[in-house]
């Protein structure tokens, strides 16, 4: 809140709690004063530039004979005498409130340090806003520094992949959020494993680490991390991409958290789909011939549960025009306004429904009915949806 809106809610505090007929807030900056807001019924008045003596907080007296005042304000005042309380002396401005009391109101020295202290009190209590928010922006200039760290771990949006056609969704929670996705040109890595001449495989998936905002965030980087160490052996597959980062996962303190993660790869060539799950969502096949089904999967546990689990590596054949659908549970249990969840079924019949075409154009078509579903509604969890097009 602007400063000035924070005197006029002191403005109508006072209204409000004193016995007073109404209640100005002026401005006086450079010789001339300005109103700034009034609060009084059934009255209307222009801004106004006028003449007014302010009596500091030191004076004896707290009132002004009505007839010190403009005419215009003299009329709305029907006590012979109104207080002038200053609330901000910074030069070259002072702000001020011009009260009209009640009669036999605000005459006593009881009453006058009462009135004062009333107002010393909202004064005080705006000082400890602006601490609060400027410790509240300190935040969040930490959490959007956060947010842009960790999307500098996801693919470029202009990311090419030969023989794929894909589109991302990517919604994060405050903080940056524990989503994270990838696709990778596997050759290089075969090369250094002993392949003289390696096909065309591309690895890809999506992890969903527990929790939300910065500290999932971190865990996040430290996958990367991890992944980035990753070298592998020859016949290296999703399975032993899992293990490699759940031994690493662990640390020598109990991390309480856990990962969920879908990997696989695509030998071009063969169109062969490895793929291994690590307790993540069913993944879904987007048939070319339009119908949907659900790719079978022993899904294993989570990473970060047990130290040495094994997961399995399966395969299966996809066909030119298949789409991968990959996502979290952000998206299934996104909820309408009235608390609906998206769900695994609606999602299905959306896909089954979209036209053919390209994985942008089944991701517009999804989009639309995604956020005719939600409509604003808070979004309380990461959501990340991935669709792969094998185009050629």
């Amino acid at each position: 809140m602007k400063q000035i809106d924070l005197y006029k809610t002191l403005a109508g505090n006072v209204a409000r709690s004193l016995p007073v007929t109404c209640v100005f807030l002026i401005k006086h900056h450079d010789g001339n004063n300005h109103l700034i807001d009034m609060l009084v019924s059934s009255t209307n008045i222009n801004e106004l530039e006028f003449p007014v003596t302010v009596l500091s907080r030191q004076t004896d007296s707290f009132t002004l004979a009505k007839s010190s005042l403009p005419e215009t304000i003299q009329t709305l005042f029907e006590p012979s005498q109104c207080l002038i309380v200053s609330l901000l002396e910074q030069q070259p401005e002072t702000l001020f409130l011009l009260c009209g009391l009640e009669k036999g109101f605000c005459e006593s020295k009881v009453e006058q340090t009462y009135l004062l202290k009333f107002i010393d009190l909202i004064i005080e209590n705006d000082k400890l806003a602006k601490i609060n928010e400027a410790k509240e922006k300190k935040y969040q200039d930490y959490i959007k520094e956060v947010k842009i760290i960790k999307e500098k771990l996801l693919p470029a949006a202009n990311y090419k992949i030969e023989g794929l056609d894909y589109a991302t969704y990517y919604q994060p929670s405050i903080g940056g959020g524990g989503d994270y996705y990838d696709f990778v040109d596997l050759r290089p890595a075969r090369r250094r494993a002993g392949y003289e001449n390696p096909p065309l495989i591309w690895g890809f998936g999506l992890m969903d680490v527990s929790g939300h905002g910065p500290g999932a965030a971190v865990e996040v980087a430290m996958v990367d991390a991890i992944l980035r160490t990753y070298e592998g052996q020859r016949d290296s597959g999703p399975a032993d991409v899992l293990a490699y980062v759940n031994q690493h996962f662990f640390t020598r303190q109990s991390r309480g958290g856990y990962c969920t993660a879908f990997l696989c790869n695509y030998d071009a060539e063969a169109d062969l789909f490895s793929y291994a799950s690590a307790g993540h969502l069913p993944v879904l096949i987007k048939h070319h011939e339009g119908h949907v089904t659900v790719l079978e999967s022993e899904t294993g546990i989570p990473i970060g549960i047990e130290r040495d689990y094994s997961w399995t590596t399966e395969t299966t054949q996809l066909e030119q025009g298949d789409t991968i659908i990959i996502y979290t549970d952000g998206i299934t249990e996104a909820e309408s306004i009235t608390g609906e969840q998206f769900g695994l079924d609606r999602l299905t019949h959306v896909l089954e429904e979209s036209p053919a075409g390209s994985a942008e154009k089944l991701m517009s078509h999804f989009m639309n009915d995604y956020h005719q579903h939600i409509n604003h509604s808070d979004e309380q969890d990461d959501q990340t949806l991935i669709m792969v097009t094998i185009s050629s």
